[in-house]
């Protein structure tokens, strides 16, 4: 019993520290993953930049991405009214449709990083199978315990990462696309990612024709909308048409 009490332990420790490190990254990390919003004209930018390269105005302080304070406290003195007007902008603001081969293109960037984030989980897999067939139960539990913990990680990643930093996964950032919300044009948050691409995902699932729904949704509406979109209220737009 006590080999089995160690080696559980061991893993479950190992699976801890590495979701430990994630939020590490995460937040105190920032920049790592984030972008933040201009308080002046709500473009994204660059955490760490000084001056918006949109409007030229002063990113000090940052307006942290999915916040509207830009239009209050933190936008140099704005008042109410010069929300309400900017509302008024948004009810009238429209956006072309992104660049189809960009979007392939991304999404084909967030999967790789997704497969790589995989590889440990795929490995311990391996393991964990591995010690069971070989009845080595004690083994096999501990690997199957991290094998848990490092699922999560990609899995997590495919749901939220259309709301990292100012509305913009790893692969879109790359190719300069972002996730806005068609309510209020901040960028996409994290729970709106999730809801989209939880859409997207079992609607893929249907068996036979499931992949072709999104792709052809995509294809045939007027401004790049799939259902996942739709569901969630979200647009995928180009980063220099963003205001």
């Amino acid at each position: 019993m006590q080999p089995f009490i160690c080696r559980a332990y061991v893993y479950w420790k190992a699976g801890i520290h590495g979701v430990c490190l994630v939020f590490v990254l995460f937040n105190f990390y920032p920049n790592i993953f984030m972008s933040a919003i201009c308080p002046k004209c709500t473009a994204p930018a660059e955490a760490g930049a000084k001056i918006c390269q949109f409007c030229g105005g002063d990113l000090d302080p940052q307006v942290p991405a999915g916040s509207a304070a830009g239009y209050t406290s933190a936008g140099g003195g704005k008042s109410p009214q010069d929300y309400d007007l900017h509302l008024d902008d948004i009810a009238n603001t429209t956006y072309s449709k992104a660049s189809l081969s960009g979007r392939f293109v991304a999404n084909l960037l967030d999967s790789l990083f997704t497969a790589l984030l995989a590889i440990p989980a795929v490995f311990i897999g391996y393991v964990a199978f591995s010690k069971m067939e070989r009845a080595d139960v004690v083994t096999g539990v501990g690997a199957f315990v991290l094998l848990i913990v490092l699922v999560l990680i990609p899995l997590a990643y495919a749901l939220i990462k259309d709301g990292l930093g100012a509305g913009q996964s790893w692969g879109k950032r790359v190719m300069n696309l972002m996730v806005i919300n068609t309510d209020n044009h901040m960028p996409c948050t994290k729970g709106a990612s999730a809801i989209r691409n939880i859409v997207s995902m079992v609607l893929g699932s249907i068996p036979y024709i499931g992949w072709l729904i999104e792709p052809i949704v995509l294809l045939s509406t007027k401004d790049g909308r799939k259902v996942g979109d739709m569901a969630a209220r979200t647009q995928v737009i180009e980063t220099r048409e963003y205001r």
